[in-house]
C-alpha cells in the first residue's frame, strides 16, 4: 500500500520490489550466514539484524523520495535474513533438549498470531494515523528485540522454569 500511495507503483514494480527483497534474502541467507557466523557469533548476527531491520522500517516513517524506499528495502531484507535463522537457533539452544520440540512450537505459534494479528492492527493504523505509523511501530517494536537481546547477554539457558 505505501508503494502505491506514496510513489504510484503498480502490481507490476510491486512485484519487481518483492523479488529484489527475496532475492537479497536468500542471498544473505544462502551464502553470508555460513560466512558470518564462525567470524561473529549468531546472538551479534541477531542483535546487526534487528538494528538493520528497525532502521529500514524507520526510514520509510517520513515522506521520502522512491530511491529511499530501495535503500529501506535492502535493510529490511538483509537484517530479517540474519535475524530469522539466528533467533530461530539462539531459541533452541537456550532451551534444553526435552523441551526444544516445545519451544520452537511455541515460536511458530506466536510468529503466525503476530503475523495475524499486525495486519488487522497496522491496517487499522495507516488507515487513520497516517502511513507512516505502522512502520514507525514496526521500528520500536525491533528495537526493542533488539534491546532484549543486550538484556540477555550470555546467560545462555533461559532462566524461565519449565512447567508441564
Amino acid at each position: 500500500m505505501l508503494a502505491e500511495d506514496r510513489w504510484g507503483y503498480d502490481v507490476m514494480r510491486m512485484g519487481k520490489m518483492l523479488s529484489v527483497f527475496f532475492l537479497i534474502g536468500a542471498l544473505v541467507q544462502g551464502f553470508g550466514l555460513r560466512a558470518l557466523v564462525p567470524l561473529a557469533g549468531e546472538r551479534n548476527l541477531a542483535r546487526a539484524g534487528h538494528a538493520l531491520a528497525a532502521i529500514g522500517l524507520a526510514i520509510l516513517v517520513p515522506k521520502t523520495p522512491a530511491f529511499v524506499l530501495w535503500i529501506a528495502l535492502f535493510f529490511i531484507s538483509t537484517g530479517i535474513a540474519l535475524l530469522t535463522p539466528t533467533m530461530t537457533s539462539l531459541l533452541s539452544q537456550a532451551a534444553d533438549e526435552e523441551q526444544q520440540g516445545r519451544v520452537q512450537g511455541m515460536n511458530q505459534g506466536m510468529t503466525g498470531l503476530g503475523r495475524s494479528a499486525s495486519g488487522a492492527t497496522m491496517g487499522a493504523a495507516y488507515d487513520h494515523l497516517g502511513p507512516g505509523t505502522p512502520f514507525a511501530l514496526s521500528a520500536l517494536l525491533v528495537f526493542a528485540a533488539f534491546l532484549l537481546l543486550f538484556a540477555r547477554g550470555a546467560r545462555g539457558r533461559s532462566a524461565l522454569p519449565y512447567t508441564h
